[in-house]
């Protein structure tokens, strides 16, 4: 039974993901701004069924001050404020009566207008007309600071009974700062709510005066009272705008207010909508919202279903191709075919390409045996052509080998084990800087980097220059990467493959010729070797002056004739067995000190190479004045030295053996120097070197020492004692004791034979 893969479970959730997730964000993002966008609309739509609702009151309550303030500029009103109207004036108390009823007329839903003169004490109330009384709106005035006002405040208004409506109180004349009268008009709620039907919609409209009493509401038994909800009044108290929207709480019901704040009177328009009556087109919108999100969803999970599975079979198949014998223990329960296919593939991959490497390689090493066994002369002229068809070798005109050494390790970060690696590097640097097409393959033997190129170039000398260009390049290039100094041989130019042998071993011979031409040096053998055989030179002078400086033991003057040779050498264009035979014999001179000397020069090899094949293995002139130097003229100088100090010291001994011998005699200097051959001076200078005293010094100690000995151990007297160590007198004797040992003779036997008596 085929087991279905977690890739085909996680095929199908990708493709659910990627397909139901931009769903899901669109059907929220739909409901939350569809839900955002009906708050924004019923805002709106009551926003301007207030302002509808506000512009309908003002142009009526504009209205009624617009027709009062006419009335008031008339002259029959203006004067008849300061005018005492008796009863018997019944005209003009008819006329003012009927200005007033003028005033009141339906459209403008006056119930009343009052007519009061401050000044006279008369009022017009209700068409009658009352004097000789104090008006109640006389002192309305200063307590609302205003010449024109609405008033809903009864308090501001004694009645006898409470008037349900708002007043417009307006001063006679008009903007004074005193009036003489006041007229008042009376407009009652009833009229103020009849203009609020129809107006609320789906909530409540109020109107609410600067107090917060409510004068206009769709409800008519509010008219009059204070808003009592502390949660809106707190709300529009702390707001300064003109107009806006909060969500609040009205009879323990969340709500939605909208409100205006009047500019003319200060009085407050507001809307108050349940917040349940918005919530209801929002939640049909998500209703629709998630039925349409959710068949969208179905659909796509059917179809993700059908072309995932038409996806997975491919995959399927090429797994099970691949699987097969191919597959490890564990590779056949893998639960995921595309991690199983890649790392088929990988390997397959890989495998070609280890394959692709092996072969290279191989073949890399066919060829460099090839080349290795060509420049040592192994193969015949027939296996040479087979070969070169064999690994498609490239032909030219003119041939060259390369032959590269390093010139020296002092100086540089590596050492003797480095040499194999340095070499190496040395080959790739040949192979980077001749072009694939101008060389064969770049090969080590011995100690040599050994190189074929070749050229198409018109003659010889023009191959040779382009030759030697290239091997300019390998030095530079070994000297910027692994900071090696090297010297390059190049062999005589050649047309035929079949002289490579001999070439290798020009280039060979090339090199040696370093000891003439110094350290990272190009030689061209056609160049350097000598075209006829010279006369064999060694500079005899110099080289007996060295052996002299050598004898005497003059180090720096060895080393300065050393370097004085070397250059005389030089200057002459020997062979490089010439140089050789000149070398030889010097450093057999040299070893021919010690062996006149009886020293043996074994010590002096430090390798178990014996010196003449240390000599041939230095190629530089140097390396060779370095090795001449440190490793036998100045060895040959200690050994010699030593030899000499070792003499100084046997002489030293015999003079002591004489003082030891002849102490109690009249011993001189001179009798010792006369008994040894010597000069006194000689004497004198090789023993206070030696033991660091004069000869005199070293006697007196002796004789003391053996007159404490005597006068410790014997018998003998003081005077005795004396006369046997040479003193003059016994006095002599005990001042120079007493002076050596702070005690007289007699004192210091008396203290070596008895110490407890101290």
């Amino acid at each position: 039974m085929v087991r279905t893969s977690n890739y085909f479970y996680r095929l199908i959730l990708f493709c659910l993901c990627l397909s139901t997730l931009p769903v899901l964000f669109l059907g929220l993002f739909s409901a939350y701004t569809a839900s955002g966008t009906i708050q924004d609309k019923v805002n709106e739509a009551n926003n301007n069924v207030i302002n509808q609702t506000r512009m309908r009151v003002e142009q009526l309550l504009k209205a009624i001050d617009n027709v009062t303030t006419q009335a008031i500029e008339s002259p029959l009103l203006k004067n008849a404020v300061n005018q005492p109207l008796p009863e018997q004036n019944y005209k003009d108390i008819n006329d003012l009566v009927n200005t007033l009823l003028h005033i009141q007329t339906y459209e403008l839903r006056i119930s009343d207008v009052e007519l009061h003169s401050f000044k006279q004490n008369w009022m017009i109330i209700g068409g009658g007309f009352q004097r000789s009384v104090v008006s109640p709106l006389q002192p309305v005035f200063p307590a609302i600071m205003k010449t024109t006002s609405w008033v809903s405040d009864t308090r501001l208004i004694p009645r006898k009974g409470s008037y349900p409506g708002v007043s417009l109180l307006k001063s006679v004349p008009v903007n004074t700062i005193t009036s003489d009268g006041a007229i008042l008009v009376q407009i009652p709620y009833l009229e103020l709510n009849h203009m609020l039907e129809g107006a609320s919609g789906s909530g409540k409209v109020m109107i609410l005066d600067a107090e917060y009493r409510i004068i206009g509401a769709d409800e008519y038994n509010l008219a009059g009272q204070f808003l009592n909800e502390p949660e809106l009044t707190d709300i529009l108290r702390g707001t300064n705008s003109m107009q806006g929207s909060f969500h609040a709480q009205y009879r323990s019901e969340p709500v939605n207010v909208v409100y205006i704040r009047s500019t003319y009177n200060d009085w407050i328009y507001a809307s108050i909508i349940p917040s349940g009556e918005v919530s209801k087109d929002s939640n049909a919108i998500r209703w629709a919202t998630f039925w349409t999100c959710l068949l969208m969803i179905m659909t796509i999970i059917i179809f993700t279903l059908l072309g995932s599975k038409r996806m997975y079979l491919p995959i399927r198949k090429i797994y099970e191709s691949v699987k097969g014998p191919l597959a490890d223990g564990n590779s056949g329960n893998s639960a995921d075919e595309l991690f199983y296919i890649g790392k088929r593939i990988d390997f397959l991959i890989n495998s070609q390409q280890q394959m692709k490497d092996l072969v290279e390689n191989q073949v890399r090493q066919l060829q460099d045996f090839f080349v290795v066994k060509l420049f040592r002369g192994q193969l015949s002229p027939s296996e040479i052509r087979e070969k070169i068809i064999q690994f498609d070798f490239p032909r030219w005109r003119w041939h060259a080998v390369l032959a590269i050494q390093i010139d020296t390790l002092d100086q540089t970060n590596y050492g003797e084990r480095d040499k194999d690696l340095l070499m190496f590097a040395i080959s790739n640097i040949a192979g980077e800087v001749i072009p694939f097409a101008n060389r064969y393959n770049p090969i080590l033997v011995d100690q040599f980097q050994g190189t074929l190129l070749g050229g198409n170039q018109v003659d010889a000398a023009a191959f040779r220059e382009y030759v030697m260009s290239l091997a300019a390049q390998i030095q530079q290039a070994s000297a910027d990467y692994i900071k090696l100094k090297v010297s390059i041989g190049i062999s005589q130019p050649f047309t035929d493959v079949l002289h490579t042998p001999i070439a290798f071993r020009e280039a060979l011979d090339a090199l040696k010729y370093r000891m003439r031409l110094g350290e990272e040096a190009i030689l061209d053998i056609s160049d350097i070797k000598p075209q006829r055989d010279l006369v064999r030179y060694y500079p005899k002078h110099l080289g007996e002056e060295l052996l002299h400086a050598v004898q005497y033991m003059d180090q720096s003057r060895a080393a300065e004739l050393l370097s004085e040779w070397m250059r005389t050498l030089l200057l002459i264009p020997l062979g490089n067995h010439e140089y050789q035979l000149a070398l030889t014999r010097l450093l057999v001179e040299v070893i021919a000190l010690l062996q006149d000397e009886g020293i043996a020069f074994q010590p002096l090899q430090g390798e178990e190479s014996s010196l003449f094949e240390q000599l041939f293995k230095l190629h530089t002139p140097e390396e060779i004045e370095a090795w001449l130097l440190k490793g036998i003229i100045i060895p040959v100088i200690e050994a010699l030295r030593g030899q000499q100090e070792s003499q100084l010291v046997s002489l030293s001994v015999q003079v002591i053996e004489l003082i030891q011998e002849k102490f109690d005699t009249d011993l001189t200097l001179e009798w010792c120097a006369a008994r040894l051959n010597y000069t006194p001076d000689y004497i004198r200078k090789v023993f206070r070197k030696e033991t660091g005293m004069t000869f005199s010094d070293y006697l007196s100690n002796y004789r003391h020492r053996m007159a404490r000995k005597w006068i410790a151990e014997t018998d003998m007297k003081v005077h005795e004692v004396a006369h046997k160590l040479k003193y003059n007198n016994a006095q002599n004797f005990i001042r120079n004791f007493r002076k050596m040992e702070g005690v007289t003779p007699g004192q210091y036997r008396t203290q070596m034979n008895h110490p407890d008596e101290e």
